[in-house]
């Protein structure tokens, strides 16, 4: 058995890579995140003991039954278990998980229960699972096939799961998911059927290869966390890049209406947050065969950026083509949905005034009731909104009442949390605000989500939008006259 033991040492160094990235590259205080740490763990944990499974039944009588009974316990029940924390991961990574009523999770549990861990309690009486012959030679029993097929059955859930919730995800994200599902199935298959005791590895290797690749939430500050697209710090810094080296630049800004999206994100988070997703993936796709480079800017503003020569057509082949997409409805769990949204094209000279212009034509909101694409001009997208503005007066009955509710919610924040909203109502990114505020980046954590509850929004991005519309609506001195009185 020791033959198998250089895949088992090259997947624990590609584990500890995983583990690595896991531990300090991602944001470890979502629980999502943590699950998939476990996951990790399972898989170290599995290799580490299927090295020493193997050592110990091939030397026999260097070790005693029970260290080899310890040893083989230990990596059955940990590794055929893997499958089965990489589903509840799954299932909470996409918010599943707390929907699901108690028969459901008891469904959920049922397979690991009596395939597994029953088979592996009744082994020491029965040798159901495993044993020795009269050599002493480590056998398989007939219940063993149990635990490879309660694994099996956990990877074909997961599969069938990522192909339902797509639309929840990225493209790297799926690609990243199947193919971990993929490489750790068939090596299973192929193990419990055709070729006993060896294979397993490969599904230790597929499944670190997922802890070094898969899109899951992370802390670059590149990339916005949610669509993994890149974010504003990204375009400010190839935009500078682009304007250093006298390079000719174009920009398609497009904004989707806030009315649209607070609609939205009020009747459905998980809407929400799968239309964002679709919106970031089909700008990339687009961008992508013409060399262009896709930010996404946050509080529904994208931007597609391209540099060099024939930047006119190429802006001018895109904008046709978004005007194409946003005619038909996007679709989301079943239900369809119709945006309004304002397209912008422009070209920058090489000017130092050209970063601050394409940042402020951005953070100026778009807000429009009525459905199809509108067009905005350089000189359009720099003047400055009016408060009053007649679009802003007449918002629906609902979001008028959104409104309301997000200034009452903002009474009961307490003065360390209306600290860090008051930054963020002044514009400051989630990583500036330990410098600000004096606190570290946990501390910061915890506040966002008392005030995301307290507020009624699932993100900065939702509360941003609350913000922006105060300022469309002329109501911005009600935030900082609450603000001001409740500190009082």
């Amino acid at each position: 058995m020791l033959y198998n033991i250089s895949f088992d040492i090259c997947a624990g160094v590609i584990t500890l890579f995983a583990f690595y990235t896991m531990v300090f590259r991602r944001d470890l205080e979502r629980f999502s995140n943590r699950l998939f740490l476990l996951v990790v763990v399972m898989h170290f944990i599995s290799v580490v003991f299927d090295v020493w499974s193997s050592v110990a039944n091939s030397y026999i009588p260097e070790h005693s039954i029970a260290e080899r009974d310890f040893t083989n316990y230990v990596f059955l029940g940990v590794h055929t278990s893997e499958s089965a924390a990489f589903f509840l991961f799954l299932l909470v990574w996409l918010g599943t998980f707390p929907t699901m009523k108690k028969w459901q999770h008891a469904l959920l549990w049922m397979p690991e229960v009596l395939m597994i861990l029953l088979p592996l309690a009744l082994n020491p009486t029965f040798r159901c699972v495993f044993g020795y012959d009269e050599a002493g030679l480590y056998v398989h029993g007939p219940l063993m096939i149990l635990l490879y097929v309660s694994a099996d059955l956990y990877m074909v859930l997961c599969i069938s799961f990522v192909v339902w919730k797509h639309d929840r995800m990225t493209k790297q994200q799926r690609k990243a998911s199947l193919w971990l599902l993929l490489l750790s199935l068939i090596p299973m298959l192929v193990q419990s059927i055709l070729i006993p005791h060896q294979l397993i590895e490969m599904f230790f290797q597929a499944l670190g290869l997922c802890g070094y690749m898969l899109a899951v939430e992370n802390v670059d500050e590149s990339r916005n966390p949610v669509t993994k697209a890149w974010n504003r710090h990204a375009l400010i810094r190839d935009f500078t890049y682009c304007l250093v080296n006298r390079t000719e630049i174009a920009a398609v800004i497009v904004k989707i209406s806030q009315i649209d999206a607070l609609r939205i994100a009020s009747e459905s988070s998980s809407i929400f947050h799968g239309l964002r997703l679709q919106l970031a993936e089909w700008f990339e796709q687009a961008a992508r065969p013409k060399s262009m480079k896709f930010y996404d800017c946050e509080r529904g503003a994208y931007v597609i950026l391209t540099s060099g020569k024939n930047t006119e057509d190429e802006c001018d082949e895109l904008c046709r083509s978004i005007e194409v997409r946003f005619e038909a409805p996007w679709r989301c769990e079943g239900r369809e949905f119709r945006l309004s949204v304002q397209v912008s094209e422009i070209r920058f000279a090489e000017s130092p005034a050209s970063v601050q212009d394409l940042l402020y034509m951005i953070a100026q909101p778009f807000v429009h009731q009525t459905e199809g694409i509108s067009h905005a001009n350089r000189r359009e997208l720099l003047s400055s909104f009016r408060p009053g503005n007649t679009e802003a007066e007449h918002l629906p009955h609902e979001l008028q009442e959104s409104l309301d509710r997000f200034l009452a919610g903002i009474s009961d924040l307490t003065p360390a949390e209306r600290n860090i909203c008051d930054l963020y109502i002044s514009g400051y990114e989630i990583s500036e605000i330990p410098g600000k505020a004096f606190i570290s980046m946990n501390t910061v954590k915890k506040h966002n989500k008392n005030i995301y509850r307290k507020l009624c929004v699932n993100s900065r991005e939702e509360l941003m939008l609350y913000v922006d519309l105060f300022f469309r609506c002329g109501r911005e001195d009600e935030l900082t006259r609450r603000s001001r009185f409740e500190q009082q």
